[in-house]
């Protein structure tokens, strides 16, 4: 109970409305945008600099990924222990612990969004540069 006190104090909602409306289909969360992986190629050069930050990105984005689709086995595995709960907690208890893992969850997905987005704005960002820099050459 505790814990629940706390993931409430940090902000977690476990309101249905907090949840990502593709977390109502288990399709839809495979189905979810990555990243370009060559970050490179993505902005259109292969300057030494990009290719050694597109390299760091990649392995990184390949954990995050493998990490993602962890999280999604654990929320498959939550959703079906939750119709049969230990017999120690309450429904209300499994209710909000469960709401608050969605919205985990949710904040996860416009996370990893928001890196996808930054990827494009750092690609968009080096080729003005480049041209910039062919401009003053």
């Amino acid at each position: 109970v505790d814990l629940l006190k706390h993931l409430a104090a940090l902000g977690l909602s476990f309101g249905s409305a907090a949840a990502d409306p593709r977390q109502h289909a288990m399709a839809d969360l495979f189905q979810v945008r990555a990243a370009p992986l060559d970050l490179a190629r993505a902005a259109g050069r292969q300057s030494g600099s990009l290719v050694l930050l597109g390299e760091r990105w990649r392995l990184a984005w390949r954990r995050g990924d493998e990490l993602y689709y962890r999280a999604l086995l654990k929320l498959t595995q939550l959703r079906e222990a939750r119709r049969r709960p230990h017999e120690d907690l309450s429904g209300r208890e499994v209710q909000k612990a469960a709401g608050f893992v969605e919205h985990g969850f949710a904040l996860l997905l416009r996370q990893r969004e928001a890196l996808q987005a930054a990827v494009e704005h750092c690609a968009a960002l080096d080729a003005r540069l480049e041209r910039l820099a062919n401009l003053s050459a």
